[in-house]
């Protein structure tokens, strides 16, 4: 294994551990937990900011109900409108989830992977979205790192994946992820009652189960209108061919997706510093991206006057964390595949670092990420190609 990879292997644990720290620890710290607790604790528990009741039972699983509860505190805040740089953000937080998930989906559905920890991507979703991603993704990735054959294979059939699978993937998020979010995004009780708004994000919460079930039963209907079986024997270089294309359209895909909402984001947010006055008093400077881009403090002594505050700084963090983590560990296996027949020169990273800066403020970190993986898997398949002829 690679100095670089030990070393990323190293980073993202410690990333893992600021991740805790910047998120549990913080809003543990700066009164967050704790007007959650008093709101919990009132007779009958209210919503932030308005008098509608706050919902606790869903599923009628105590455990899972109670965890719903405290998740519905979490981001009410952040959509009901009441904070509306914070709802931008998450708007674009949002955006940058879908490549991040791509990826990680793609990853898990690689053969190589299979029955490995990494492939149980459902389970390791659920824990995500519900104990941070600050946390969680810098710990799967490194997991990866260390578990996964493709981290230093050259062989094309451990990038393989199921192409039916692969394909589904795009179209699972959009109708298991983004559907959901937008149905929660809807102001209450205008267009939705306050329990639907609640239902809703309830629903989302639990989007990786979602997710899977929608990917399941569009692999089976995109095999069956193929006129293949996802298993059916093809020659490998045909495979090979089948798998890179498939692969693309994933990558362009979820890069459309991050770009629209990078884009959207920076846009309104620019258009609030430099012409103010297309904005009504109230919006007025609620945008400005040292608002929205920027965390408050990481203090743990500067208390926070509202459960919205307090969440707005944890999902900086969050993001923050979580696609650092994404945008490393991709960079660090690109380097490793281009490195092995290649000589790396100063040049070369500099080059690496120049793509970074383009490509992070149009796409996003996790937008990045998906980048240099496409371009890993580029590299992988285009030396398998080279084999095929040198010995045919």
């Amino acid at each position: 294994m690679s100095s670089l990879i030990r070393g990323t292997q190293v980073f993202l644990l410690l990333l893992a551990a600021f991740g805790f720290y910047s998120t549990w620890y913080l809003v543990y710290k700066n009164g967050t937990i704790g007007l959650m607790q008093q709101i919990r604790q009132h007779e009958p528990p209210l919503l932030p900011g308005t008098k509608a009741p706050l919902k606790q039972h869903f599923t009628g699983i105590e455990r899972i109900d109670t965890e719903l509860t405290v998740l519905t505190l979490v981001f009410w805040e952040q959509i009901d409108g009441s904070l509306p740089g914070a709802s931008l953000f998450c708007f674009m937080f949002a955006g940058q989830a879908i490549p991040a998930w791509s990826l990680l989906y793609v990853e898990g559905r690689r053969l190589s992977n299979r029955w490995r920890i990494v492939s149980f991507v459902t389970c390791w979703g659920l824990i995500i979205q519900s104990k941070t991603f600050a946390v969680f993704m810098p710990t799967y990735l490194a997991i990866h790192l260390f578990t996964s054959p493709t981290v230093s294979s050259r062989k094309t059939k451990d990038f393989a994946v199921n192409i039916s699978r692969l394909l589904s993937i795009p179209i699972s998020l959009a109708v298991g992820f983004i559907v959901p979010a937008v149905f929660l995004a809807l102001p209450a009780p205008s267009i939705l009652t306050y329990d639907q708004k609640q239902n809703w994000m309830a629903a989302w919460q639990v989007f990786p189960v979602w997710v899977e079930i929608l990917q399941e039963t569009f692999s089976f209907l995109f095999a069956n209108l193929s006129g293949s079986r996802p298993n059916s024997s093809q020659a490998s270089r045909d495979l090979d061919t089948q798998t890179i294309k498939s692969l693309r359209l994933v990558y362009i895909s979820v890069l459309i997706i991050a770009g629209i909402t990078r884009i959207t984001t920076f846009s309104l947010s620019l258009t609030s510093v430099l012409f103010p006055a297309l904005f009504t008093p109230e919006y007025r400077g609620v945008f400005n991206p040292s608002k929205v881009f920027w965390p408050a403090s990481i203090s743990p002594t500067k208390m926070m006057s509202s459960i919205g505050e307090g969440v707005a700084q944890l999902l900086w963090y969050d993001d923050f964390c979580g696609s650092v983590a994404l945008l490393v560990w991709s960079m660090a296996l690109f380097v490793t595949k281009y490195s092995e027949t290649r000589p790396l020169f100063l040049s070369t990273t500099a080059k690496i670092l120049a793509y970074s800066a383009v490509l992070v403020p149009l796409f996003g970190t996790c937008g990045c990420a998906v980048a240099f993986t496409w371009a890993r898997d580029e590299l992988v398949f285009e030396e398998g190609k080279a084999e095929d002829k040198k010995y045919n």
